[in-house]
């Protein structure tokens, strides 16, 4: 090869490492069901069953991103235990969150919900009672006691936890746009400013959510018209 064309050939080929290392650097980082983008400073996206490791992998993806202050979410729940405790390092934390259209918070997914700052539904928001167990009932109702008692701290209304306690656990009751308003499960606090996210459906699964831009000034908006 002649050296100026070697030259050049060299010059391509490092282009192309440095493009695919600046594509890197802005792709989303997953920590278990946890998303954090670059390009979203301050949100994380839980996207995903909570399980019992999801306690731990929040916190790496609190380290990731430790300006947090919104979380977006799209799951159907999973573990209570681990549900509760990622609602109270929400809590703690002052975060607001966020169901964004096409997503669904269902069971353990909405106690992190509710322990929100600030929250917003504009997908589908769901509860239905724990999952009952004869030979471990003991166990249940400790469960039990500690979801009334983080809901009720988070200011949950009574008419929701009656409706979570009374909703069969092979069911779910998703709330309707009149129970949101009647029920005042919106609320707006010192909401952040100057974010932009949505959650499209996806071919390969469904829901699925990625991140594009929205605006929550608009959705802030709606929700003080309510």
């Amino acid at each position: 090869m002649r050296p100026k064309l070697q030259a050049a050939s060299q010059v391509l080929v490092a282009c192309c490492v440095a493009l695919f290392a600046s594509q890197q650097a802005r792709s989303e980082t997953k920590f278990g069901p946890f998303v954090v983008d670059p390009a979203y400073p301050g949100v994380i996206l839980l996207n995903g069953e909570i399980d019992l490791r999801s306690a731990l992998e929040f916190r790496k993806a609190l380290r990731a991103v430790p300006n947090a202050r919104l979380i977006l979410l799209d799951s159907l729940g999973g573990s209570v235990q681990t549900g509760l405790l990622i609602a109270e390092e929400v809590f703690d934390r002052k975060m607001d969150t966020l169901v964004p259209a096409n997503a669904i918070c269902a069971s353990a997914c909405s106690y992190i919900f509710f322990a929100g700052r600030s929250r917003k539904v504009s997908g589908r928001l769901g509860v239905h009672q724990l999952q009952s167990d004869v030979q471990d009932n003991a166990y249940t109702q400790l469960n039990v006691a500690d979801v009334i008692e983080a809901t009720t701290k988070y200011g949950t209304a009574p008419e929701v936890l009656a409706l979570m306690l009374k909703t069969p656990s092979d069911q779910i009751h998703f709330f309707s746009d009149d129970e949101i308003v009647r029920y005042q499960i919106n609320r707006i606090n010192e909401p952040p400013k100057n974010q932009a996210f949505e959650i499209q459906p996806s071919a390969d699964v469904a829901p699925r959510a990625k991140l594009s831009p929205f605006s929550i000034d608009k959705l802030l908006e709606s929700l003080a018209d309510n």
